[in-house]
């Protein structure tokens, strides 16, 4: 740790030139450390890329789309699909083989090389969605029944019948 009393006791016995040389080196250092550190925040953004969209509701990119756009901006990619027990009713209406996730999100920075996992949905999982979804639906309808079901059989108990009205 440097003793302020020290430097000043030393700053006091510099004559004037001295310092006025100190001082232009001091700035001519400092011009030259900015101009590197700008150079080095350009080469930083020359390493980075905008990772591209690859997944857009309405807008289905595909898998090998996926690959060719991050190809085409110098970034990797780790395809990864999603397993059957992974399967949702959500996933019903997907295309083949349709991106729904990555682990960089899009527009964010990724450095050119890096290598960006992305999740898609094969075909046997939007087979095995689509019959989740449809036993959900049959499901519903039975219960729907039962409820009328039980209406009805509650109201039979509660409500008095009707009297056949006999003329005579």
């Amino acid at each position: 740790m440097i003793d302020s009393l020290k430097v000043k006791n030393i700053v006091q016995k510099i004559d004037p030139n001295t310092a006025k040389k100190i001082v232009q080196s001091t700035i001519t250092a400092a011009a030259i450390i900015n101009s590197r550190l700008e150079k080095v925040s350009d080469l930083k953004r020359e390493t980075e890329v905008k990772v591209p969209d690859l997944y857009k509701k309405g807008f289905p990119i595909t898998i090998d789309d996926a690959e060719k756009r991050l190809k085409q901006c110098g970034l990797g990619i780790c395809k990864i699909p999603l397993t059957v027990q992974e399967a949702k009713a959500k996933y019903r209406n997907c295309r083949m083989d349709e991106v729904i996730s990555s682990n960089k999100k899009q527009g964010a920075q990724a450095l050119i090389g890096e290598t960006i996992d992305v999740r898609y949905v094969p075909e046997e999982v939007i087979r095995e969605s689509q019959r989740i979804f449809e036993a959900a639906e049959l499901k519903k309808q039975t219960d729907k029944e039962r409820v009328i079901e039980a209406a009805k059989r509650g109201a039979d108990k509660v409500l008095p019948k009707k009297k056949s009205s006999k003329t005579e």
